[in-house]
């Protein structure tokens, strides 16, 4: 059986370094919307309260650090009650975790 290869496929775009032009071509490839896309797909989901999707689509954006505030904010929230689970997190979390390094290291970021 083959996972869902959307989901991999934007964690492995989210992951690459390249230019905007690099990465719109790469998204074009993978079928994946592109930069400016994603941001504006982000912000819809955002408003519908699909979490998951609002931090895919922020990742594969010009700004996945968007991702990160977003993510963050539900896992606290999840954390300071006292029925959270692991299942409740982890698809989150394993998202997050795609973010380039270069872009936690950011001053904004570290301020």
């Amino acid at each position: 059986m083959i996972p869902d290869n959307c989901i991999l496929l934007a964690k492995l775009c989210a992951y690459y370094p390249g230019s905007a032009a690099e990465i719109n071509q790469l998204h074009e490839r993978c079928g994946l919307p592109s930069l400016e896309e994603c941001k504006a797909l982000a912000e819809e989901a955002v408003c519908e309260g699909d979490l998951f999707s609002a931090v895919q689509f922020h990742l594969l954006s010009s700004e996945p650090e968007n991702a990160l505030r977003i993510g963050i904010d539900h896992i606290k929230e999840q954390l300071s009650g006292s029925d959270w689970t692991v299942d409740s997190v982890q698809p989150i979390l394993d998202l997050m975790s795609y973010i380039r390094t270069d872009r936690l290291v950011m001053v904004k970021l570290t301020e």
